[in-house]
């Protein structure tokens, strides 16, 4: 797929005419990432942009002690960046390649002085940031709040709406990797997925998970007990 092409699909760049993208498609940076490369180390400030063409990207944050988190996992069409994009501060975790990856890369003056042009770009930028905001309130209130079965839960349903296949999810990285975004330990993880077959509420095949019944994963996001 050609660069315009791909611009065209994402919902950052909206309503742009074909001269418009082929202009900010030209002054894209791309750039290919190994397994465990940095694209963005949260020790420094970034203030670039980057959407994810191929491959997967973990976001994830580590404490004093070693702790990892993997906060969110992004794919194709999803951008990194978003927070640290005008403020010139560290970006709050860092952001490493699961896969081998590759990504556009749009310099903040780039989109500074696109948007000044095009302020539908503008727009679109605040709408892209509050669902970011948005996704991360319901990852924090889903760790700080929640039970290893009612975040499994949640996580399914959040992948199943982004899945293109109606029940189905599959997983791009490994059970340790999974069990790093829900907040629990891989043992943990096993014990729930096994409950959750026994259920008849999924199917597991691989990496490959289906959604029986999605109403009861849905209760249990919810914490109601059937």
């Amino acid at each position: 797929m050609l660069r315009v092409d791909f611009l065209s699909t994402i919902q950052l760049f909206k309503g742009l005419t074909d001269r418009e993208l082929e202009a900010l498609s030209q002054s894209a940076i791309e750039r290919r990432y190994l397994p465990g490369q940095y694209l963005i180390d949260d020790s420094e400030p970034s203030e670039r942009l980057f959407l994810i063409w191929e491959g997967r990207v973990k976001l994830t944050k580590s404490s004093f002690s070693g702790k990892e988190q993997t906060l969110q996992i992004y794919g194709p069409g999803d951008l990194v960046g978003l927070f640290s994009l005008f403020t010139g501060s560290s970006f709050p975790a860092a952001a490493i390649a699961l896969s081998a990856c590759r990504a556009l890369i749009f310099p903040r003056i780039l989109l500074e002085r696109s948007a000044e042009k095009i302020p539908s770009l503008m727009v679109n930028l605040f709408y892209a940031l509050a669902a970011r905001q948005s996704e991360c309130i319901r990852t924090v209130g889903s760790l700080a709040l929640k039970e290893t079965p009612q975040r499994l839960a949640a996580f399914l349903l959040l992948e199943l709406n982004k899945s293109n296949k109606k029940n189905e999810v599959t997983l791009g990285y490994s059970h340790r990797e999974l069990a790093k975004i829900i907040g629990t330990s891989p043992e943990t993880l096993s014990r729930v997925l096994s409950s959750f077959i026994h259920d008849g509420i999924i199917e597991q095949n691989g990496r490959s998970i289906s959604v029986l019944k999605r109403t009861l994963l849905e209760n249990l996001e919810e914490g109601i007990d059937e």
